[in-house]
């Protein structure tokens, strides 16, 4: 996809209909943890190597589960 793609940036908004039917856009603003398991459903069966926007909600998505360092930080 990256290789061959016209438009190597397009830009969407993550509440966009292009962002539910393209899989070759980057997001303008920020993507909301209900977005990206919307957006995840309806990207779901596409690789993350071909396609942004299931990349974009599963790092949206990991980056809610990981715990931050200052919940497992204590000042010495």
């Amino acid at each position: 996809m990256t290789g061959d793609r016209l438009h190597p940036h397009l830009f969407v908004t993550a509440d966009s209909r292009f962002a539910e039917v393209l899989c070759g856009v980057e997001f303008l603003g920020p993507l909301t943890r209900t977005r990206a398991q919307q957006l995840h459903a309806l990207h779901r069966n596409h690789p993350p190597d071909d396609c942004l926007v299931r990349l974009a909600s599963l790092t949206r998505l990991a980056a809610d589960d990981e715990p931050t360092r200052t919940q497992n930080h204590r000042p010495a």
